[in-house]
């Protein structure tokens, strides 16, 4: 777990580095492919982050006792197995869910919110690696019948906010960083 926190601290530091320079003309921009401009990436990163960060929040309540320490190594569940093989993957798309679409919502979405949200959501894999929780399942934002575990849940996240991160950089008009699609 600690590596998986590792990530998230490199994918927040990415954050503040990358994307807190960007003018809101870059925000804005519509991209010439016609998806998403950079400040809905933004918007879709910051819902699906507190989603699941409230789902986990949740769960982590349901046990108060806190779990047990293994040792065996984590093995990701089918689901999480999907999703974890396909969100590297940038060639491939996958149209969002309504809850997860910032064109849907009032919210004005900024760098300062995606970042609030994505340190809560880090708190919160703290403290499942703390009361060794990883192994707990939870009902994801997507449906309570899809479930996963909060290692998983995290990991997901943290895939998530990389695959979006190289997104939002070619909308905004970076140049790719070595090794991104």
């Amino acid at each position: 777990m600690q590596t998986l926190l590792d990530r998230f601290d490199a994918l927040l530091a990415r954050f503040d580095a990358e994307l807190e320079p960007l003018a809101d003309a870059q925000l804005d921009a519509e991209p010439a492919d016609g998806g998403w401009t950079g400040r809905q990436i933004l918007g879709h990163l910051t819902i699906t982050a507190r989603l699941y960060d409230e789902r986990i929040r949740a769960a982590i309540a349901r046990r108060p006792e806190g779990g047990k320490p293994t040792t065996k190594p984590h093995k990701p569940g089918w689901f999480a197995g999907l999703l974890l093989k396909w969100l590297p993957d940038l060639a491939k798309r996958f149209k969002s869910p309504k809850k997860f679409d910032p064109r849907h919502s009032d919210e004005h979405f900024d760098v300062a919110a995606l970042c609030r949200v994505h340190r809560s959501l880090r708190a919160t894999a703290a403290q499942i690696a703390e009361r060794h929780l990883g192994a707990v399942r939870f009902g994801t934002p997507v449906s309570p019948l899809l479930r996963l575990s909060m290692q998983d849940g995290i990991q997901v996240m943290v895939l998530h906010g990389e695959r979006h991160l190289v997104q939002l950089r070619r909308v905004a008009g970076l140049p790719a960083l070595e090794g991104s699609a």
